[in-house]
């Protein structure tokens, strides 16, 4: 009997290990939880900017959510002044500009971080960042 459980949970595991976590969450013991979902890649030609959804997930919670970005390439800075998510609002959008110098980078790993009121904040969840010439 156990055999036939090891058989069952290892391929579960090696199954999360390979498609990795797309969310990522955060709870408070009275039941309140913020998830923040893995924002899609963005391309970003020299001297333009990109926009970049952050979704959220609300149970229980309702309160403003802030938004950073970490670990941005080289020459790409954050262009939106109200880096917040509304209380009444489960996404975002943010506008990352690649100055006309910017590195360029081909899948350059970045971060996004949300922080609640009152403490929540899940794990950071990391998209990509190619910044290139423009065409």
């Amino acid at each position: 009997m156990k055999k036939f459980a090891m058989f069952g949970v290892l391929p579960a595991l090696f199954l999360l290990v390979l498609v990795g976590c797309q969310q990522s969450s955060d709870t408070k013991g009275s039941g309140e939880k913020l998830t923040l979902e893995k924002p899609s890649n963005v391309t970003i030609n020299r001297g333009e900017t990109a926009t970049v959804k952050v979704k959220i997930k609300r149970n229980n919670y309702a309160d403003a959510v802030k938004v950073a970005f970490e670990d941005l390439p080289e020459g790409v800075t954050v262009d939106t002044k109200e880096m917040t998510i509304a209380k009444d609002k489960t996404d975002g959008e943010f506008t990352l500009k690649a100055d006309k110098e910017a590195k360029k980078v081909e899948n350059h790993e970045a971060k996004v971080v949300v922080t609640g009121e009152g403490g929540l904040k899940p794990p950071p969840q990391t998209f990509k960042i190619t910044v290139k010439d423009k065409s």
